[in-house]
């Protein structure tokens, strides 16, 4: 078994803040992620998202203003897969910043999955380790569909799976989620179709900005459809078609769903520890992230308060 003074699961935009600073003060310090490093945000979050909203922004201007500045502009193809892969390049670049990082404050890092043997001992890829204090960061995932047909559908992970633009895509969802990629996917060419099940989306927003955007995205020519839950979703060779509960249908290539995210807790051996989840399974914290457990924490998504990057950071 080997021995650190700070342990912590998931290198995540939290995580990995709290394990450099542990570091920097001179902590032996164990850093546990899964996956990539950088967590939702850097792979598929904030930072791709950004880079094909920015794509899709620029042709949007061309087409919208470069004729008001004597511009003739002719956008002769819009490779889709050029896109994804110079994106992963640069996404690729960061995971190594952050290596370097984690480097330069001495900070241990093994990729695989962490389960609590007690409060005090992880297992991962056969091996334990212990740590008087340990740090849960791992984040959320993608709510699934449960409806009939659910799984035909892809979430915000699919859509960064992408390599091929689809021709017509219905969103599923009435969050920034599904906003923001409505319109990225608009921008870029796709004919899109967003359902939401309330009169407007984004509700947690003011009504202002809600309005806003519908009347926004309307004019640009995306297709709203308010009051609409989804039922069913029928496949039909490579055309996905959704039945809505007011009988009404959709048909596209893709059906993308954004109904929310759930914490990543499910295989990390909780009830192994003191550590105790609320109603919707995020774990409970106090205002200086301690859980219920005094030998472990949780910061960012897995908690549940607000799911935002510099959130994450000034926590950890």
């Amino acid at each position: 078994m080997k021995t650190y003074d700070y342990i912590v699961v998931g290198g995540g935009s939290g995580g990995i803040a709290s394990a450099n600073r542990a570091g920097m003060h001179g902590a032996k310090v164990l850093l546990i992620e899964g996956n990539e490093l950088g967590g939702t945000c850097v792979n598929v979050g904030c930072v791709p998202k950004k880079v094909m909203w920015q794509a899709s922004t620029i042709l949007e201007t061309m087409e919208r203003d470069a004729s008001s500045y004597g511009i003739q502009a002719d956008v002769k193809k819009v490779d889709f897969k050029e896109l994804v892969e110079k994106r992963e390049k640069y996404i690729e670049f960061l995971h190594g910043a952050y290596q370097r990082g984690l480097d330069s404050n001495q900070v241990d890092a093994i990729k695989g999955y962490a389960t609590f043997i007690d409060s005090q001992t992880v297992e991962v890829n056969g091996e334990t380790y212990q740590a008087t204090k340990i740090l849960i960061a791992t984040g959320g995932k993608p709510s699934k569909m449960t409806i009939p047909g659910g799984e035909y559908a892809i979430d915000s992970n699919g859509f960064f799976e992408m390599t091929e633009l689809p021709k017509r895509t219905i969103v599923l969802g009435a969050g920034y989620i599904a906003a923001e990629l409505s319109g990225v996917l608009h921008g870029l060419g796709s004919e899109v179709m967003w359902a939401y099940r309330k009169e407007r989306p984004l509700r947690t927003f003011d009504n202002m900005l809600s309005d806003n955007l519908v009347e926004m995205y309307q004019e640009a020519g995306i297709k709203t459809y308010a009051g609409h839950i989804a039922k069913e979703i029928i496949k039909n060779d490579n055309e996905y078609t959704v039945v809505f509960e007011n009988g009404e249908r959709l048909s596209g290539d893709c059906v993308l769903f954004a109904g929310g995210r759930v914490p990543n807790t499910d295989q990390l051996g909780l009830e192994n520890t003191q550590v105790k989840l609320d109603e919707r399974g995020f774990i409970k914290v106090d205002k200086y992230q301690n859980t219920t457990d005094p030998h472990i924490f949780a910061v960012g998504d897995v908690i549940g308060k607000i799911d935002l990057t510099p959130v994450a950071i000034a926590a950890g």
